[in-house]
């Protein structure tokens, strides 16, 4: 199935660890903490292309179906030089008034900004991942990223299926980085055969073709992992959903 039709269906106003953390970006805070020197003028559009040009190997390597949309790249671009700022009430600007932001009702864009800058960044340190795996076009016109989030799977079960997020990621026989490796695997799907264990470093998986094994555990992203979708209002981008789960 095309796990954002669960998301479709969102009362939206216009109409999902994973991949490993991206590196923290420290910046100022009223106590005075180190601020790292701004990001170069051309820093969004790296972040954007850096795991998607050239592409990578692998059925769901990131690719970008969205530059093809009026106004969508320079969206995208400010998008990312927010989150390499650091700068909720950014990020907060891009979003529609009541962008949503789960299934619980505790959404809006003063919301967003709140919960950007909670926990010591950590739901910007998922925005910041999420933003490499590319972006894809929907029907409606619209954005979904990850890119790999808007593709048909079929009948693959979403709450145990997960992305391989790499190039030849090994599949050893054992959970141990030195036992034999069975198999490479590339932006590929497997699914968990004993659930997500976070706490350990390997996971015991099932590749397609009916190859198990265990994958390093930073090397895999939840199906249902954060995505975000973006819809025009009156001829501009918004954010109109950041959300994770199902």
């Amino acid at each position: 199935m095309r796990y954002w039709l669960s998301l479709a269906m969102l009362p939206l106003a216009s109409c999902g660890n994973a991949a490993g953390p991206a590196p923290r970006v420290t910046t100022a805070t009223a106590q005075g903490e180190a601020r790292l020197p701004a990001p170069l003028p051309n820093a969004g559009q790296v972040l954007l292309d850096g795991l998607v040009k050239p592409r990578q190997q692998g059925a769901y390597a990131p690719r970008d179906e969205c530059a093809k949309l009026p106004g969508a790249a320079t969206f995208r671009e400010a998008l990312a030089m927010a989150v390499l700022r650091r700068d909720a009430a950014a990020i907060a600007a891009l979003a529609q008034g009541d962008v949503r932001l789960g299934f619980g009702g505790d959404d809006g864009r003063e919301r967003l900004r709140e919960k950007l800058a909670e926990n010591g960044g950590a739901l910007m340190q998922e925005l910041d991942a999420l933003l490499r795996l590319g972006c894809a076009a929907d029907v409606q016109g619209g954005m979904t990223m990850p890119w790999y989030f808007a593709q048909d799977y079929g009948d693959l079960d979403s709450y145990s299926a997960m992305l391989v997020t790499g190039a030849g990621v090994p599949l050893h026989a054992a959970a141990d980085a030195a036992a034999p490796v069975k198999q490479r695997l590339s932006w590929d799907v497997v699914e968990l055969d004993e659930g997500l264990l976070p706490d350990k470093p390997f996971q015991k998986v099932s590749a397609r073709g009916g190859a198990k094994g265990y994958i390093a555990t930073g090397k895999l992203r939840s199906m249902l992992d954060y995505r975000l979708l973006a819809t025009r209002q009156n001829g501009q981008w918004k954010i109109s959903a950041f959300v994770a789960g199902d």
